[in-house]
C-alpha cells in the first residue's frame, strides 16, 4: 500500500498537463473517459493504452539535486529502479522501491588446512563473494589490523593461538547494496610442536645388542630406519636393536596434539670390532715447568671409542678422552708420570707412559774415563733457576784407605730467558789406580758463548800414605789463589812443589797448571781450561795440554824416579821414593799438583766459581763422579 501511494504521489506534476475532472474536495482526475477522481484521490490517473513518466536521471544526476525533499521520486537510469528519497532534504538517503534486480554485496573465508592447527604451519584462507559481477578488492585483517594484499587468497605462518581472520570486501560497481562487506570471522586454534631435547647414541662390540635413548618437550617419540623416510621402526625414548654388524644411524621424531617436530635427529650406534691397540708413543715435554701448562698427544688408535688420561701429579685441564690433553703443571717440583689407555666397548689397552719431571732436573756423569760427554738444557720458560753443581771426588792410587778429596758443592740462582741453552759437563773420578783429581763439573751458557755461571771443583787425589785435599769453592766469580810450594792448592791455584815433593798442578777454566817440581818428583804441568786448547775467549792460554776446560784440563803424566804416578783426571801427579803423591783436581782453576807431607802423599782440590745470586758453597761435600741438579 505504501509503495502504491507513493508512486501516485509522484505524478502529481503531471496533473497539471493533462487535467479532465477536478472533484469538489479538490481531487484531479485524469482519463479520457471523463470519470471524476476518486474522492480519497488528490490525484487520480486511468488508462488502459499508456502509462505515466516520473524524471529520469543517472545515479550521478540525482546525487546532484539540491535539497531534495523527503519522498522525492526519480527513476535511475543506472540502475533501472525508482529511487525515493527516505532522508532529509538536508541528508539524503535514497532508498530503492523494488531491489530485484540490485547486487547485495557479501562475502565468506574458509581456512586450508581448517581446524586446529600447529604453531608455524602455513594456512591459505580464500574469499568468495556473494555475487560474481561485483569487481570487488579485498582488505585482508588479523585481530583488525590490516595484513596480506588485495587478492583473494592470504597465507600466512605466523598466526597465534586465538588470532581472528577477516576479510573486507569493496565493490567497485554502482547499485551495490552493502559495500563494503565484512565477512565472517574464523578464529585460529594452535598446538605447540614438540622437540627433540636429547639423544644418547651408544657403542657395542660384534655379537652384542645397543640401546640408543632420545627425550622430548611432550608427545611421543619415533624412531625411524637411516634414510629419513620410511615407517616408524618404534616407539618411546629407548630403542634397542640386536644383530648390527656395523655402525648404524636411526632417526627420532616427536608428535604432541597432531604436531610433529620441525626436523628428524640423527642418533647412531658405533661398531667396535676388538680391543683398541696399545697408543703409541706420547709427545710433550719430558721437563715441566712449575705452574704452567703444557700438551701431551697421540696419534688416534684403531677401534678406540674414548682416551683415558692421567697425571700422577698436576691437573689435566682439557682435552680427556681424545687424543691430546692441557697439563697444568703445580707450583712444586717433583716427578711423576703421564699415561694414558685407549678404550672401548669391547676393552681397554694397555697403558703408555712417560715420566716428567716438574721444576728439576738432575744430570749425572753419562760416561767414565778422562773425556766427560756434554749435556745440555733448554731453559722452558722465563724465570729464575736455582742451580746446584758438585765437583767429582779424587781417586786413590794404592790403597783404598787412602781416598781422593771429596768434590765442592756449589749453588746459586740464575735468572734465565726462555729459550737459553746451558751446557753441562758433569765431572768424574779418575781412574781408581791413578791417584787423579776429579773432574771439575761445569754450567754455562752456551747462548752466550760458553759463559761460565757456575763451576764446581773436583777433589785431589790420594796418594799411597794418605788422602787428597777436598775441592775448593773459591771464591765467586773468579778463581782461586795460588797454593804455596808443596802444599795443597787453596782454592785450585796449581803451585810448583818444593824439591822432591810437588808435582804440576791440574787444569783450570782458563787457569794455568802449576809448574813442574823437583827432577826427581816433579809432574808434568796440568793443561789449561781452554776448549780444545784454543778457545778465543781464552787468549791468554799458552799451555796447550788440556783436552776440554770443561773436563778440567787432563793432568800431566808425573816424572818422578824411580817409578811413575799417572796425572790423573785434574792434575799432575808425582811419588817420592816409589810413595805416589794424588793429582790437583780439576775446576775453574786446577788443583795443586802432588806432593807429599813425609807421611802422606796428597793433591790440590780444584777451584770453583759462582755467579749466581743467593750462594750457597761448600768445600769437599761430593763422593763419587759430580752432579748437577736444576731447580724452578
Amino acid at each position: 500500500m505504501k509503495k502504491s501511494l507513493l508512486f501516485s504521489i509522484a505524478f502529481v506534476a503531471l496533473s497539471f498537463c493533462s487535467i479532465s475532472n477536478i472533484n469538489a474536495q479538490g481531487g484531479v482526475g485524469i482519463n479520457a473517459t471523463g470519470a471524476r477522481p476518486d474522492s480519497s484521490a488528490i490525484m487520480d490517473i486511468s488508462s488502459t493504452a499508456k502509462g505515466a513518466l516520473i524524471p529520469r536521471m543517472t545515479t550521478l544526476q540525482r546525487n546532484a539535486i539540491l535539497n531534495p525533499a523527503t519522498g522525492l521520486f526519480i527513476y535511475n537510469t543506472d540502475c533501472n529502479v525508482v529511487n525515493y528519497n527516505a532522508g532529509t532534504p538536508a541528508s539524503p538517503s535514497w532508498a530503492t522501491m523494488s531491489a530485484s534486480n540490485v547486487l547485495a554485496a557479501g562475502v565468506s573465508i574458509t581456512a586450508s588446512p581448517a581446524g586446529a592447527i600447529c604453531t608455524g604451519t602455513s594456512v591459505t584462507f580464500s574469499a568468495t563473494p556473494s555475487q560474481n559481477n561485483l569487481s570487488p578488492s579485498y582488505q585482508w585483517q588479523v585481530n583488525g589490523s590490516n595484513v596480506g594484499t588485495n587478492s583473494a587468497t592470504y597465507t600466512t605462518s605466523n598466526l597465534n593461538n586465538g588470532d581472528v581472520v577477516t576479510c573486507i570486501l569493496t565493490s567497485s560497481v554502482n547499485c551495490v547494496t552493502g559495500s563494503p562487506a565484512t565477512s565472517n570471522a574464523i578464529t585460529v586454534l594452535t598446538s605447540t610442536a614438540p622437540t627433540i631435547t636429547g639423544t644418547t647414541s651408544a657403542s657395542f662390540c660384534s655379537g652384542s645388542s645397543v640401546s640408543l635413548g632420545a627425550s622430548a618437550s611432550s608427545g611421543i617419540i619415533n624412531w625411524y630406519p637411516f634414510s629419513t623416510g620410511g615407517s616408524s621402526l618404534s616407539t618411546g625414548s629407548s630403542f634397542t636393536i640386536s644383530g648390527l654388524t656395523a655402525t648404524t644411524t636411526y632417526y627420532v621424531d616427536a608428535t604432541a596434539n597432531g604436531c610433529t617436530s620441525a626436523s628428524r635427529t640423527a642418533v647412531t650406534a658405533t661398531y667396535y670390532p676388538n680391543t683398541p691397540n696399545q697408543p703409541g708413543a706420547i709427545t710433550g715435554p719430558l721437563v715441566g715447568s712449575r705452574d704452567s701448562a703444557a700438551t701431551y698427544s697421540i696419534s688416534p688408535v684403531a677401534n678406540a671409542a674414548t682416551y683415558f688420561w692421567t697425571v700422577t701429579i698436576g691437573i689435566i685441564t682439557s682435552g680427556q678422552g681424545t687424543t691430546s690433553i692441557n697439563v697444568l703443571w703445580p707450583d712444586t717440583s717433583g716427578t711423576g708420570n703421564v699415561s694414558v689407555v685407549a678404550s672401548s666397548p669391547c676393552g681397554t689397552s694397555a697403558a703408555q707412559s712417560i715420566p716428567v719431571s716438574i721444576g728439576t732436573i738432575t744430570f749425572s756423569s753419562t760416561s767414565s774415563g778422562r773425556t766427560g760427554t756434554l749435556q745440555s738444557f733448554v731453559v722452558p720458560n722465563t724465570r729464575t733457576y736455582t742451580i746446584k753443581a758438585y765437583g767429582a771426588q779424587g781417586a786413590y792410587y794404592c790403597n783404598s784407605s787412602y781416598l781422593g778429596g771429596q768434590g765442592a758443592g756449589m749453588q746459586g740462582d740464575f735468572t734465565l730467558p726462555a729459550g737459553e741453552v746451558l751446557n753441562i759437563l758433569v765431572g768424574q773420578v779418575a781412574p781408581a789406580t791413578g791417584g787423579g783429581g776429579g773432574g771439575g763439573t761445569f754450567v754455562v751458557d752456551s747462548t752466550s758463548g760458553n759463559t761460565p755461571l757456575i763451576i764446581a771443583g773436583g777433589g785431589g787425589g790420594g796418594g799411597c800414605n794418605g788422602p787428597g785435599t777436598p775441592g775448593n769453592t773459591g771464591t765467586a766469580g773468579s778463581s782461586g789463589s795460588g797454593g804455596a810450594q808443596g802444599t795443597p792448592g787453596d782454592n785450585g791455584g796449581g803451585g810448583g812443589g818444593a824439591a822432591g815433593y810437588g808435582g804440576a798442578g791440574g787444569g783450570g777454566f782458563c787457569g794455568d797448571g802449576g809448574n813442574a817440581g823437583h827432577d826427581y818428583c816433579g809432574g808434568g804441568n796440568g793443561g789449561n781450561g781452554c776448549v780444545n786448547g784454543t778457545d778465543a775467549n781464552c787468549a791468554v792460554c799458552t799451555n796447550t795440554k788440556g783436552l776440554s776446560y770443561l773436563n778440567g784440563g787432563t793432568g800431566g803424566t808425573a816424572q818422578c824416579y824411580p817409578s811413575i804416578g799417572d796425572g790423573g783426571y785434574g792434575g799432575g801427579g808425582a811419588s817420592i821414593h816409589g810413595n805416589a803423591c794424588g793429582g790437583g783436581g780439576g775446576g775453574y782453576s786446577g788443583g795443586s799438583g802432588g806432593g807429599y807431607s813425609g807421611t802422606h802423599g796428597y793433591g790440590g782440590g780444584g777451584g770453583s766459581y759462582n755467579i749466581g745470586t743467593n750462594q750457597v758453597n761448600s768445600s769437599g761435600v761430593q763422593s763419587g763422579n759430580g752432579l748437577v741438579i736444576i731447580n724452578w
